[in-house]
């Protein structure tokens, strides 16, 4: 894996244009709040699960088989939503997006085309750890000497979906949630990208998402070797990531953007109150 280390904007700019042309396949990015985080989905990760993945053997029908019921009841539950939202008869795969939207877990990892997208991922919780993390350490999670960056640290990952699906799936076409039946989801092994058919959900609209879906293998997706060399993590160091934010918001990357529903709107809310109070503390 490519370990890079931005502290602007202008920089994070430049570094993915490198990377885009040195990768001439389309580029999926995903951001992380703390870098420590690993490429897993929120219906593998043991502390929303509370399942120890490795007593299941890092290969868990218990999780992945039994959701397929789940994610009836609850389609059924949330009806009439769909009736008001006009939404088309949806695949199981199309059925797996909305969950993800409503936050049920799923064997689903988002990432966006737009590389801001990712970067305000990593960077909007800049204010809660400003305080109690305002000191440098050594980032050597990878043994690698990546000089000083904050303690929480955010980052982005930059993948090759294609590259994904070739060596997981023998071909480097992006899967369609229209050719994508429930048997082969549920009875696959390896992670595969996944370009969604219709964007019938706004959310996943604003964000440009794309989406990588987990087999039965529970592993991370950077835990694979054969996927590194095409694989890069850029590093925001913590005590760089409110200027990026602020500048982001500046450049139209707002939350009512991100997420363009009511959510959004209160998110946007706190954040203005946020700011407003520290610009009277700093008067």
């Amino acid at each position: 894996m490519n370990f890079l280390i931005v502290d602007s904007l202008e920089q994070y700019e430049e570094v993915v244009e490198g990377v885009v042309k040195l990768f001439s396949n389309e580029n999926w990015f995903r951001g992380h709040s703390t870098a420590e985080y690993r490429l897993v989905p929120n219906i593998y990760r043991e502390d929303r699960t509370q399942f120890r993945c490795n007593l299941l053997g890092y290969n868990s029908r218990s999780l992945m088989n039994p959701q397929s019921g789940y994610y009836h009841i609850y389609q059924y539950k949330i009806a009439d939503d769909i009736t008001k939202r006009k939404y088309p008869k949806d695949s199981f795969i199309e059925r797996m997006y909305r969950n993800q939207h409503y936050n049920i877990l799923t064997p689903l990892l988002d990432f966006s085309t737009d590389p801001l997208v990712a970067l305000f991922f990593a960077v909007e919780n800049h204010s809660k750890w400003q305080r109690k993390y305002s000191t440098n350490y050594i980032m050597n999670e990878y043994g690698d000497n990546l000089a000083c960056v904050g303690k929480q640290a955010g980052a982005i990952f930059v993948i090759n979906p294609s590259y994904l699906n070739y060596k997981s799936l023998g071909t480097e076409k992006l899967l369609d949630s229209n050719v994508l039946n429930k048997k082969f989801i549920l009875n696959n092994n390896l992670p595969f990208a996944i370009s969604p058919s219709v964007l019938n959900n706004p959310r996943i609209k604003a964000q440009s998402g794309k989406f990588v879906c987990f087999g039965l293998k529970m592993e991370p997706l950077d835990f694979y070797e054969v996927l590194e060399k095409d694989m890069t993590k850029i590093l925001i160091p913590n005590a760089a990531k409110q200027e990026i934010f602020e500048k982001l918001i500046e450049k139209g990357y707002t939350y009512q953007k991100i997420y363009p529903d009511s959510e959004g709107l209160a998110k946007e809310a706190n954040y203005q109150m946020w700011r407003d109070y520290n610009n009277r503390k700093k008067a």
